[in-house]
């Protein structure tokens, strides 16, 4: 970005620095159209709240954090297709049908945890306390419930 560029809004910069944290900001900088110093520009001005920068930084980090889900149906679809492809069309060995089954396996599960955790916190929320209760079971993992 030159001396004579625009200068970007709060609302931009916070996205760009969003995705900086999560994709890098060699990735970041090419897809803006913009340097990785322009990219260190931002966090300075994020140092610094600018204009108020922090606050719409994380409003826009907590919402990217929380559509990162929203991703997983997409690729489920996109691995089962893959492994139907693989199965009847593509030349691939069985290690690699069972890789990417692996592979969907984990995402599948990634998706199962994070409804589970949706429902926690839901339930969390509507119950008004400050922290959840938990006991400790015999085998040493903790679940939901009171204290013992």
């Amino acid at each position: 970005m030159s001396r004579n560029a625009p200068r970007l809004s709060n609302d931009k910069v916070a996205t760009i620095l969003v995705e900086a944290l999560f994709f890098g900001d060699a990735r970041t900088a090419k897809k803006w159209g913009i340097s990785k110093r322009t990219v260190d520009n931002y966090r300075v001005r994020l140092n610094n709240n600018t204009n108020g920068l922090v606050t719409v930084f994380k409003s826009k980090k907590e919402l990217f954090e929380g559509e990162w889900a929203n991703d997983i149906p997409v690729t489920v679809r996109i691995a089962m297709d893959y492994i139907r492809r693989a199965s009847n069309e593509l030349d691939i060995t069985p290690e690699g049908v069972h890789a990417i089954a692996g592979a969907l396996k984990i995402i599948a599960e990634v998706g199962l945890t994070k409804e589970m955790i949706d429902v926690r916190l839901q339930e969390f929320r509507h119950t008004g306390e400050d922290k959840p209760k938990v006991r400790q079971m015999d085998t040493g993992s903790i679940i939901e419930g009171e204290t013992n």
